[in-house]
Order: structure tokens, then C-alpha cells, then sequence
């Protein structure tokens, strides 16, 4: 084969940056859409996007009424592990399962990057830093969107000069108004950046060809970096670094969200923080609206944690994800957390 010449970084954060700027636009004008009015005759009432606006109404309806949000979520949660079963565990699956398992992890999120980021072109600091922060920068355009549309709106209808507390108040709005859309994002991409980090101590061991009595490993994401060697501890510090962020951020984001939902929820007044993070406790009995950090916990132990658990030990990992699926089922169905009995 022909060898191809390899992009710069600029172009190729480029290409990814363009991607995810893409569908964020898509997704805004089809909301928009959705929503706007012109002048006093709705789009629903247009013969060429009517159609499609009165469909869409419909299924919201089906949405709600079928408690779909619970039920995706719960997909969702089970192809996060598909994506890590055999990167992860080790686990030798019959060809039908591993053609399907290998389709998924092809669909994970630190593949997609991998495609713009070609491992043969940048080194795996760089592509662990794009899969980190890559989602930061998208969940932190969306807030300010919110909040730049709020301040718009709030200026062009504020006839007096705005005081601070008016000020504040507009930001706040501005930013509960797409926290559900961040919500959505941190949930998606935790699981799959959370693996990816945790990556950095999946070794795979060989033989030594100058001692035939010693282990070599290198990593199986850089197969050119030596374990425990002086390349790889750097990854390592950064690697700790990613998980203040991620694993346990993301842990630390839900529960300070989550807290404050605590009185307006049990007193049955919603607040503004209880409509924005309505995604987190939304399909959950009143007891339990904090079992979605539960959920997250679990998901982020199985993907990621896990794999400090060194490689020769696989047959251990298996076992620890084993107890904590069967501790989490029995308790899932002792509690029953959620609304609906089918969920």
C-alpha cells in the first residue's frame, strides 16, 4: 500500500471541530424549527414543513406517554458496555457477538476521534487531550448559547438600565435553558471518555527476547510505549489529571446538581434547577431521584475503573463487574426506582 501523507493538527481538529459544529447547528435549527412562529401562522400550518412539525407533535406525545426517556437511557447504558466488553474484559465472544460488539466499539467516541486522529500520525497524549476535552468544549458552547440568546432577548426588552441582580439573573436563565442539552452530553460521553482514560494502564504483555524468564508490556492503545517506562509515566500523570475531570467531575457535577433538587422536589414546587436537570430524576420515584449518580457510579466502574486492575488479572475483572452487576439487579429490583413498573 500507498503510504499517505499524514495532516496537520490544525486540519484535522478542523475536520472534528467542523463535525461536532455541524450537528450542534442541525440539531438548533431543527429545534427551532420546531418551535418558531411566523407572525401569526405557525409552521404547522405551512403545506411544506407542516407535515413534519404535526408528526414531530405526535411523537413527542408517544414520547412521554410511553416513559421513553427511561427506556433510552437504559439502551444507551448497555451499549456503553458493548463498547468496552472485549477492550475491557479480555472476553472471547462467538462470532456473531463479536462481529455485532465490533461494530459498536467502531461507533464509540474515542473511535470517531480516531478517524480525524490517526494514531500512526499523533501521539496519544494528544488524542487522549482531544477526547477529553473535545465534549467540554461543546457542553460550554451550548451554555453560553443560552445564555447569549437570553442576554439578547432580555436587552432588547429591558427599556431601564439593568441592574446586577437582573444581570444575573438573565445568565442563570440562560444557562438552565440548555442544561438539559449538556445533561445529554455528559451522559453520553462519560462512559466512553471515562474508558479511555482508564486506558492508559491496559498493558499487554509479551515475552522478552533478551530474558526468556521476563514480561515485557507495552500499551495496547500505543503499542510503541513501553508500560511503566519513562514515555509512559507522563501519560499516567495526565491520565490522573483527566480523572478529577471526568470520572469523578462528572460524579461531583451530578451530585451538585442533584442536592439542591432535594426540597423542591419532596415540597412538589419546581424550580428552574428541577425543570433544567429533570433528565437526571425525571423517570425516578421521589425517594430515589438521586439514583441516576448511582448509575453513573456503576457504569463508570464497569468501563473504566476496572482496568487498574492489571491485565494478567483479567479473570478478576470479570469477576468484580460480575458482583457488581448482580449487587446492582437485585438491588434494582428490591428498590424499583423507577415510575413506571416495565422500566
Amino acid at each position: 500500500d500507498a503510504c499517505k501523507e499524514c495532516p496537520t493538527f490544525g486540519a484535522a481538529m478542523g475536520k472534528l471541530v467542523g463535525l461536532a459544529l455541524g450537528v450542534c447547528v442541525a440539531c438548533g435549527l431543527a429545534g427551532w424549527a420546531y418551535s418558531v412562529q411566523s407572525g401569526r401562522q405557525s409552521w404547522r400550518e405551512k403545506p411544506c414543513i407542516g407535515p413534519s412539525l404535526r408528526l414531530a407533535d405526535r411523537a413527542a406525545v408517544y414520547y412521554v406517554g410511553i416513559g421513553a426517556t427511561a427506556k433510552i437511557k437504559i439502551l444507551v447504558g448497555f451499549l456503553q458496555m458493548a463498547f468496552v466488553l472485549v477492550s475491557t474484559y479480555s472476553a472471547r465472544l462467538p462470532d456473531v457477538l463479536a462481529r455485532r460488539v465490533g461494530i459498536n466499539e467502531a461507533l464509540a467516541f474515542d473511535a470517531w476521534c480516531e478517524a480525524f486522529l490517526r494514531p500512526q500520525c499523533f501521539s496519544y497524549s494528544t488524542r487522549l487531550l482531544v477526547f477529553a476535552f473535545t465534549p467540554i468544549v461543546l457542553i460550554a458552547s451550548f451554555l453560553l448559547v443560552g445564555i447569549g440568546v437570553r442576554v439578547r432577548r432580555w436587552l432588547v426588552a429591558t427599556a431601564s438600565r439593568p441592574t446586577c441582580a437582573e444581570a444575573v439573573d438573565t445568565v442563570m436563565r440562560g444557562m438552565f435553558d440548555l442544561t438539559p442539552a449538556g445533561l445529554v452530553l455528559v451522559f453520553c460521553f462519560v462512559p466512553s471518555i471515562s474508558a479511555a482514560i482508564f486506558r492508559t494502564w491496559s498493558c499487554q504483555g509479551y515475552a522478552d527476547p533478551g530474558q526468556d524468564d521476563k514480561m515485557i508490556s507495552y500499551m495496547r492503545r500505543a503499542p510503541e510505549i513501553e508500560c511503566d517506562s519513562d514515555a509512559h509515566k507522563p501519560i499516567q500523570h495526565l491520565a490522573y489529571y483527566l480523572i478529577a475531570i471526568w470520572p469523578l467531575g462528572s460524579l461531583l457535577l451530578y451530585g451538585s446538581l442533584l442536592i439542591p433538587c432535594y426540597k423542591p422536589l419532596h415540597a412538589k414546587t419546581p424550580t428552574a434547577l428541577t425543570r433544567a436537570t429533570a433528565f437526571l430524576h425525571g423517570e425516578y420515584e421521589l425517594t430515589f431521584y438521586w439514583w441516576e449518580a448511582l448509575e453513573l457510579a456503576r457504569k463508570l466502574t464497569l468501563t473504566g475503573a476496572v482496568l487498574l486492575i492489571e491485565e494478567e488479572r483479567a479473570f478478576l475483572r470479570l469477576l468484580v463487574a460480575t458482583v457488581i452487576c448482580s449487587v446492582y439487579a437485585v438491588g434494582l429490583a428490591i428498590v424499583r426506582p423507577y415510575k413506571r413498573v416495565e422500566d
